[in-house]
């Protein structure tokens, strides 16, 4: 059961029977098909050549955890993920996988489903280093190069600039935000173009997760830490993390998720933090 304020809630008050399963939930059965098919010879990538045709998956990946209907269960994502805090957005959670080819996938949720969506493949010499989406684009680094495309993956435009690295990516819905140890960067984007501005932190943040609207989530790998801080930089709380893995993290529902890796799979496990 789950506790809030004075009132005790259980599962059941929200419509789950017992182990976490959904009273009357739908079966999902699909048939997978391509962007191609579903847009009239459309590539879900029309420009780039280094990017593959995208895949997408309506239900057929469908999965559900049986320990809460606040767990939610990612497939065949080891590496980043993220969701915007944005209106428009808010039911997509977008993930990167992989170290020279990215596969960048998109779930949407229904209900506590996240259902596989679109995907497409980047190839690049370097390493993924974050993803993040606002209400108009997905943007994902590789690198220090970052790049974006629209929600339903259907191009790619790499945005230039300088910045001396990128650990993790997140957005207020106007300004993408990165990290480099006691820096916080804003990132401003213009066109195709973007500039950096810079807050110095009394912390250290390895690499920044998400946004909640109020505050930053960030993990502090050499102290074991999650970091939740304001966009001044002042710190608010630092949590214990003592998982061996973390991949980022989601704002879902009025919960941060945070993403750690399954032992000995490439599943990410999304656990709710109400902060």
């Amino acid at each position: 059961m789950i506790q809030q304020r004075d009132e005790q809630i259980t599962y059941e008050s929200y419509g789950y029977a017992r182990g976490g399963v959904k009273k009357d939930a739908p079966i999902f059965v699909a048939e997978p098909m391509t962007y191609k098919d579903a847009k009239a010879g459309e590539n879900i990538i029309q420009t780039i050549s280094n990017v593959d045709a995208g895949v997408i998956t309506r239900g057929a990946l469908a999965e559900k955890a049986k320990a809460s209907p606040y767990i939610i269960h990612l497939s065949d994502v080891p590496y980043q993920v993220s969701s915007a805090m944005n209106k428009m957005a808010t039911n997509l959670i977008v993930a990167e996988s992989g170290t020279t080819q990215q596969s960048l996938d998109g779930f949407v949720m229904y209900l506590e489903f996240p259902i596989k969506d679109r995907t497409a493949i980047y190839n690049s010499t370097y390493q993924s280093k974050g993803i993040t989406l606002d209400n108009n684009y997905v943007y994902f680094a590789a690198g220090t190069n970052l790049y974006r495309m629209p929600l339903d993956f259907s191009s790619l435009t790499q945005i230039t600039g300088s910045i001396s690295a990128i650990n993790g990516l997140t957005s207020d819905g106007t300004f993408l935000y990165t990290v480099n140890g006691t820096s916080l960067y804003k990132i401003t984007i213009s066109g195709t173009t973007f500039t950096v501005s810079t807050t110095t932190l009394s912390f250290n943040v390895s690499k920044l997760a998400a946004f909640n609207g109020k505050y930053f989530i960030g993990y502090d790998s050499t102290n074991k830490l999650l970091r939740v801080f304001q966009k001044d930089g002042t710190l608010w709380r630092s949590l214990p993390f003592m998982e061996p893995t973390f991949i980022g993290a989601i704002t879902y529902n009025g919960f941060v998720y945070i993403a750690t890796q399954i032992a000995n799979t490439n599943d990410t496990i999304l656990t709710p933090l109400l902060i």
